[in-house]
């Protein structure tokens, strides 16, 4: 047997079942064989992480914008969003689109009320709460 990082290997496995069990252990230890190769390949999966654009808007009392949240990283996870408003209770109104896009994004609409002022939309991956993106909203008296 060789070591390589984690994972431990017979350079020839014989039989499916130790094929299998092979590949099990080396995907627990984040060991990784490209094709047919005894060479292993490491790869490190990315922190998710979200973002929100636009990130800066400035809108008139009354209106609506629509904002898109994109998720990465996380190894193909569904992410479950959770979307809220920073400010008072004049900060607006945030409708989420409880639908993932067929892009992999996802919408929320933001309606400004009539109290002008600085607000923020935050949004948060469920899954992992430190994953956090904010926009800032200008609410600005409509001409």
């Amino acid at each position: 047997m060789q070591k390589k990082g984690l994972c431990f290997y017979k350079l020839a496995p014989t039989g499916p079942l130790a094929a299998l069990l092979l590949a099990f252990v080396c995907m627990l230890s984040g060991t990784a064989f490209a094709g047919n190769s005894t060479t292993p390949t490491y790869q490190r999966v990315q922190p998710p992480h979200v973002s929100l654009l636009p990130n800066v808007v400035t809108i008139a009392q009354g209106h609506e914008i629509e904002f898109i949240a994109l998720t990465e990283g996380g190894e193909a996870i569904l992410f479950s969003l959770q979307w809220k408003l920073i400010g008072d209770a004049n900060a607006g109104l945030i409708q989420p689109d409880p639908n993932r896009r067929p892009d992999g994004s996802y919408h929320a609409r933001y309606v400004a009320l009539d109290a002008p002022g600085t607000y923020q939309v935050e949004v948060s991956l469920k899954e992992f709460p430190a994953a956090t993106a904010r926009a800032t909203i200008y609410v600005v008296v409509a001409p």
